[in-house]
């Protein structure tokens, strides 16, 4: 499909709009939706790229997700699935954004965000969902070598086509991501995927491809020098491994390591320790105290959202405040791009009553999760990931969608059923 569409895109770019319409719908009338899930999930990772060559994905992600949300509505009229009463919560929240709109610096944008946020939980708390209940195993194997493909063509990028796999000058990898803060949150929401999969695997697979599956992700994690990232993807693992082994080990943790991870997260230890392992330069050890430039980016949001407290100013008031009215101050500290913090974001946007409500709504989303270790691993780890990055602000990222799917993965295929557990559930 893809370079059928890159083709049409290079040379007439509406042509690729119709030819992908037409591929979707061609797929829902052969039964094939979770190909529909699949096409949505790539044009997302080529729209997060900067190459202008694939500048053209960037408005099939919106069709996608328009189509989606069509096939929600009829498989809701037919009565294929029950709408979800937790989306009733998303109502008030979306008249809040809208509200918000009205007093922001683009009413269009944020009116088109605002909606297509709307759309990406209707889609996900339906028709996701429900093709997950459905054929959860396949769909999962297929989110799962999409993912491995996008780790090993951006490090095969390295060796054809460097200067796109690295950015900039900073030596840092991007692979087919639009950054290496990118990839880092890619690397951290698929590792949950990954690590599902490769649970529910088991031996089928000979020991040599898990290895290489691991190493495709690890690698491209490593190599982006993501501080954020390493860091999500170890409390996904340590939380996954420390409350699996009962109440001592979480009595270890109460009494242990909680006060051992305050004395870390000492700024000045932390420092210390990088220095110590001799990954000063690679961690970029000279912006920790101000997160390059994030902690400045961070006071000077906190003092705006204050102005508008309850209610916010609607969905991309924040990419156009740090976009077009960054202060010199803020711009001469360093810091580059938006507020990269996703409550604060929410905070700019849907003011404290918005921010409060999704938070609940992704809580009790996130508590259907039948497992309570791998719900915190969840919580923890990509709200970890989020405080330092906005993706969870954004509908149309590579990544919004993919926590979406991890959730549902695990709430609906852990933990792995034995033979005779599905069909005692059958019987």
């Amino acid at each position: 499909m893809m370079p059928v569409l890159y083709i049409a895109g290079r040379a007439f770019v509406p042509l690729s709009y119709l030819i992908f319409a037409v591929l979707l719908v061609n797929f829902r009338r052969n039964n094939q939706d979770h190909h529909i899930i699949l096409s949505f999930l790539i044009v997302l990772v080529f729209g997060d790229s900067r190459e202008s060559e694939v500048e053209f994905t960037k408005q099939l992600r919106v069709i996608s997700l328009m189509i989606m949300a069509g096939l929600t509505i009829i498989d809701l009229t037919k009565k294929k699935y029950g709408f979800k009463r937790l989306f009733l919560l998303v109502i008030p929240f979306y008249v809040i954004a809208i509200i918000g709109a009205f007093r922001n610096y683009s009413f269009g944008t944020s009116f088109s965000k605002a909606t297509s946020y709307i759309l990406l939980l209707f889609v996900g708390f339906h028709y996701l969902d429900y093709h997950i209940r459905k054929d959860g195993k396949t769909l999962l194997r297929d989110v799962f070598y999409l993912a491995v493909i996008v780790f090993a063509v951006g490090l095969a990028f390295m060796i054809v086509k460097p200067n796109l796999a690295i950015y900039g000058e900073s030596g840092r990898f991007r692979g087919v991501m639009g950054n290496p803060n990118g990839i880092g949150i890619y690397g951290t929401l698929l590792m949950m995927i990954f690590f599902l999969y490769l649970q529910l695997l088991k031996m089928e697979k000979d020991r040599i491809w898990i290895w290489a599956f691991w190493s495709v992700l690890l690698v491209s994690v490593v190599l982006s020098f993501s501080r954020n990232a390493l860091l999500s993807i170890s409390l996904f693992l340590f939380f996954y491994y420390f409350y699996k082994g009962g109440s001592i080990k979480r009595i270890i943790f109460y009494i242990l390591l909680v006060p051992t991870a305050v004395a870390l997260f000492n700024i000045e230890s932390i420092i210390h320790l990088i220095r110590l392992m001799g990954l000063g330069e690679e961690l970029r050890i000279e912006s920790i105290l101000t997160g390059s430039g994030r902690f400045f980016a961070w006071q000077w949001a906190w003092e705006t959202f204050q102005e508008n407290m309850w209610l916010g100013r609607g969905f991309a008031f924040e990419e156009i405040l740090f976009h077009d009215y960054m202060p010199e101050w803020l711009i001469i500290s360093g810091h580059q791009g938006g507020v990269h913090n996703s409550y604060l974001a929410f905070l700019l946007n849907t003011g404290i009553v918005g921010t409060i409500l999704i938070l609940f709504i992704f809580m009790r989303f996130l508590n259907k999760v039948p497992v309570r270790n791998i719900r915190l691993a969840i919580l923890f780890s990509a709200g970890f990931s989020a405080f330092f990055e906005p993706w969870l602000n954004s509908s149309l990222n590579a990544f919004t969608a993919n926590l979406i799917l991890a959730i549902l993965f695990y709430t609906h295929l852990y933990p792995p059923k034995t033979p005779a557990e599905l069909t005692a559930q059958t019987e």
